[in-house]
Formats: structure tokens, sequence, C-alpha cells
């Protein structure tokens, strides 16, 4: 079934404009959600691996993983799709 899936990231600085911006708004069933994001993550954000910490039925949460130990943080809301 397809959901819809809306990424934000999460800033820790309130310097930058409040708790975070959206990086993604997909259309799609989970796995292909996974790979897209996976991708993302991997190369714009500089992490080695990431991890799916919290996988709910509407919300998700997923952390990349730096070198040294630090964090990007992602929040995922999920929404289901009307069928057309």
């Amino acid at each position: 079934m397809k959901k819809s899936y809306t990424v934000f990231y999460i800033t820790r600085n309130p310097g930058y404009g409040g708790n975070g911006y959206e990086v993604l708004s997909f259309e799609g069933t989970k796995k292909e959600f996974i790979e897209v994001i996976s991708k993302i993550i991997l190369t714009k954000y500089g992490c080695y691996k990431f991890r799916i910490v919290h996988d709910k039925e509407k919300s998700m949460y997923i952390l990349g993983i730096k070198r040294r130990g630090r964090k990007k943080e992602f929040r995922v809301f999920i929404k289901d799709v009307p069928n057309k």
C-alpha cells in the first residue's frame, strides 16, 4: 500500500530558524522510501550509516551516524494516500 512520507531534518541550533526543515516528500511503498532516504542521508549529510530508531504506524525516527559519534536526526511523518 502506498503511503506519503514527509521527512524533516532536526536542527539543534535555534539560529537556523526553528526546529528543523523539510528535506523530502515522497509517495510510495516503505521499501522504496528506505532506499531513497538512505541515499540522501549517506551522500548529502556525510553519514557512513543510518539507523531506524522508531518505526511506528504514523511516524518514524531515523539517525544518520557520522564519524566520532556525531549524529544527524530525521523525523518522518507517514500518512495514507487515497486510492485514485
